[in-house]
């Protein structure tokens, strides 16, 4: 070895401990081995995108503090399970000529024998996460750079050792890869390439894009070709000049964009590590694999649920956490106040009008701004609801955000977009009080800086665990071409739209709520709420309690709602003791053994816990209700009915629509009951348990979860079926009926639930009818809408009712004022 090589060594090794103290490394996937599985059993090669020294020595104190196999310089040693090799990536390049001796001994030794088989681990070290402006002399000095020289890498570490990142990815098998190339040599290159890609996608992923001058982006905004075309009809319609108009459109993107800056991005991150230790007891974050490939194969736009004014941080906080880029959020103009505002939109939020329906500049200047985010691959996030949930369960969604963002992505067809859906739920909510306020008919507040001090006081208390589960993503280029392949055919740079386009949307929409509720959490929390809240006093015995828990935690994993759902492992007990301090349930001794129970006030609040996984329970407590008013039933009778019943149930809850495999999906449901012991098979008939069985009180508590919502279909259904007698019923006045004979039911039922009255699931059910056919809608003058029931409505009804039991039917028929010799219940 030269002396000037012995000189490098020494230098080296007397910098490695100041580098390591100075270093904060945080790793993506935590652990690793998560990512490596099987391979990490295996010789290991840590493949590095460039040859740095610093990036050597960091991967190296990282695997050995995680117990991996520790990585050398290949040399002419062989890595082993025990002892890792390490390459730098331009070594893959090289010809045959410029091979160097490491990288040759491993490449013979790989191929030469069957039982040797390397995995190659991508490693990228990210030496801080800012992407760097396009043009910036900070970024040329400080900004991490894969072409960064000795000079330069000292001045990034320096700046950025203290959030430093290191990614691991998944492993490639080296034999398996060359197995399939005919040239060793051509190999290499096509491996170097792939590898290469990979680095480039993961950094674009972790990074984002370089950001753009904010006042640029706004500039750039009024030569967005919609942005003309509105400028020269506001010329026109309203007489003002081309200046005028624009310094218009400059207002409206200052209005808009955001000013994403690191700075305010590290400075909420240690606002929220205090934020969320003080108020949570944890963050539970599931399958954030779907979000990290789908960020890693392009364009990414995340859609969570939306239940608190926590989701805005919670979202961008975790995929920060998670080694992902943070996504710029599309938040309500209510939300820019000061001082609130201004550092939501240096952390990536921008703004959009509630309504802005007649003013096209605004208009065309809000979807030049996404257009912009979508074009450069920025990640996005937005919600489809729209706004927050007030009862728990999903709104219907939004198109207008979700329209843009797929326009964008078919004006770019080749930058893929996938859309992740997000889950997010919470043990208990600080705005839960707040919320039923509101659905009494109280005005919602205003947002404002003296309603975010008062609600500072609400943070001396913990609320539990929030919950953010990822669910399958939706690649939008797919989904248009398997059903629209002409799609190209339309000019998506102008203003109009081919006919199937807004049906497109609303199937799209609806698809993305589906796989949101497809991604629910079943917490400790929501269960216990499930679960006590279908008993007639919402009490219980604390054992019954916790048997029940475990119950329909076995009822769920029998037949899964869908591969991304997350289920609780603890037993009904653990359960139990979770739940009982956050949810505010009280014990009361006895001496046969203690009781649980929900007062007046903690009663209601659990309905919003509830809600937000009621829909798993939806198709086994639809079966349930079958054996409500008789004890045995054929098989066939029960499959037949969920059949007709289950539609008005799927588009209620967003669930899965499962086409022709529907009556399998029954079948498979009824069997997970059968096993569970909550139904009883006798050859072609199923039977409800004895009293005596404990199948049975589990049976009557899946009968009540979907008790409410059975009971407004039959009240709307009744109505709808005594309203045929008329020519047409006027759309708007029958769903005020429905709201008012439901709220007279809350009242002589003795029901506390908001939600079983709010207007919007009527209209909702409304238009389920129509989509099914038993209704006709037709326009009449004005905005006026008139309504023709079809007679397939008097089958429903009496379906509907005869799921009841004989007391509620009697009540549903009293209160619509129809005789009970005209409607007898079906057995």
């Amino acid at each position: 070895m030269n002396p000037f090589r012995w000189l490098m060594l020494a230098v080296a090794w007397l910098w490695r401990k100041p580098l390591l103290w100075w270093v904060r490394a945080r790793i993506v996937p935590d652990p690793p081995e998560s990512i490596l599985g099987e391979a990490a059993d295996r010789p290991l090669c840590y493949v590095l995108p460039v040859r740095s020294w610093a990036d050597r020595v960091v991967v190296e104190s990282v695997v050995s503090k995680r117990g991996l196999p520790l990585p050398y310089l290949t040399r002419q040693r062989l890595p082993t399970s025990e002892r890792a090799a390490v390459l730098f990536l331009p070594a893959l390049a090289r010809t045959e000529g410029a091979q160097p001796s490491e990288l040759q001994s491993l490449v013979d030794a790989a191929l030469s024998s069957s039982d040797y088989d390397v995995q190659l681990v991508p490693v990228s070290v990210y030496w801080g996460r800012d992407p760097g402006r396009e043009t910036s002399l900070f970024k040329i000095l400080f900004t991490d750079s894969d072409q960064a020289g000795w000079l330069r890498k000292f001045f990034i570490v320096l700046a950025n050792g203290r959030n430093t990142l290191v990614s691991f990815s998944k492993p490639v098998s080296f034999s398996e890869f060359m197995a399939d190339q005919p040239d060793r040599n051509a190999g290499l290159v096509k491996l170097s390439r792939i590898l290469r890609l990979h680095f480039s996608r993961n950094r674009s992923a972790v990074l984002g894009p370089s950001r753009s001058n904010r006042q640029a982006v706004v500039r750039s905004l009024k030569n967005h070709p919609s942005v003309r075309a509105a400028m020269d009809d506001a010329m026109a319609e309203e007489g003002l000049s081309r200046e005028e108009v624009q310094a218009k459109v400059q207002r409206y993107g200052e209005e808009i964009a955001a000013d994403y800056t690191m700075a305010a991005i590290r400075f909420m991150e240690v606002v929220l590590d205090w934020l969320w230790k003080r108020t949570f007891d944890g963050l539970s974050v599931f399958n954030v694999e779907a979000a990290r490939e789908a960020a890693h194969d392009g364009g990414v736009v995340y859609l969570p649920s939306h239940r608190s004014h926590f989701d805005y941080l919670l979202v961008s906080y975790l995929l920060y956490k998670q080694g992902l880029a943070p996504p710029h959020i599309a938040a309500g103009i209510n939300m820019n106040f000061w001082p609130v505002g201004g550092l939501l939109r240096r952390c990536g939020a921008f703004y959009l009008r509630r309504k802005f329906r007649g003013n096209r500049l605004y208009g065309a200047v809000f979807r030049a701004y996404v257009d912009a985010l979508v074009t450069r691959g920025t990640p996005i996030s937005f919600y489809p609801e729209g706004g927050r949930s007030r009862t728990g369960r999903l709104r219907r969604p939004m198109m207008g955000m979700l329209s843009m963002t797929v326009e964008s992505a078919l004006r770019n067809p080749d930058k893929p977009l996938k859309l992740v859906p997000v889950f997010l739920g919470y043990d208990r909510i600080m705005e839960v009080n707040s919320y039923f306020s509101e659905l009494r008919g109280q005005k919602a507040k205003r947002e404002s800086a003296a309603r975010l001090i008062k609600a500072g006081r609400s943070l001396k208390r913990k609320y539990g665990r929030p919950y953010i589960s990822f669910g399958e993503p939706v690649d939008v280029l797919e989904c248009i071409n398997a059903q629209h392949p002409d799609w190209r055919s339309t000019d998506w740079a102008g203003e109009q739209r081919p006919a199937w386009w807004s049906g497109f949307v609303s199937d799209l929409g609806h698809e993305i709520m589906r796989r949101i509720n497809g991604a629910a959490v079943v917490s400790p929390v929501a269960l216990t709420a499930v679960s006590l809240l279908a008993t007639q006093e919402r009490a219980m015995p604390a054992d019954e309690l916790a048997e029940r828990l475990a119950a329909y935690v076995d009822l769920l994993k029998r037949a899964p709602y869908g591969p991304a759902l997350q289920m609780p492992e603890a037993d009904g007990q653990a359960l139990l003791a979770r739940a009982e301090p956050i949810a505010g349930l009280q014990r009361v001794e006895h001496p046969w053994g203690e009781l649980v129970l929900a007062q007046d006030k903690d009663a209601v609040l659990l309905t919003y816990y509830r809600n937000s996984i009621q829909h798993l329970f939806a198709m086994p407590s639809l079966i349930a209700n079958f054996f409500s008013a008789r004890a045995l039933r054929k098989r066939s009778e029960i499959v037949s009915g969920a059949r007709a019943l289950y539609p008005i149930l799927r588009d209620e809850w967003f669930l899965w629509d499962y086409q022709d495999d529907l009556e399998a999906a029954i079948e498979r449901q009824i069997d997970a009951m059968v096993e569970g012991g909550m139904l009883l098979a006798e050859d072609d008939a199923l039977r409800r348990p004895d009293p005596s069985q404990d199948g049975y009180g589990h049976l009557g508590g899946l009968m009540r979860v979907m008790r409410e919502t059975l009971e407004r279909y039959a009240m709307t259904l009744v109505l709808l079926a005594e309203g045929r007698e008329l020519m047409t019923l006027e759309r708007a006045s029958f769903e005020s009926e429905c709201v008012l004979m439901a709220e007279r039911m809350a009242v002589l039922t003795g029901r506390n639930a908001p939600e079983f009255f709010d207007p919007a699931l009527f209209r909702g059910h409304v238009n389920t009818l129509i989509q099914m056919g038993v209704l006709t809608e037709k326009s009449g003058e004005g905005d006026m809408k008139w309504l023709t029931v079809d007679a397939a409505i008097d089958p429903l009804a009496r379906q509907a009712l005869g799921l009841l039991g004989p007391e509620i039917a009697q009540t549903v028929q009293h209160l619509t004022g129809r005789r009970r010799r005209s409607f007898t219940i079906s057995d």
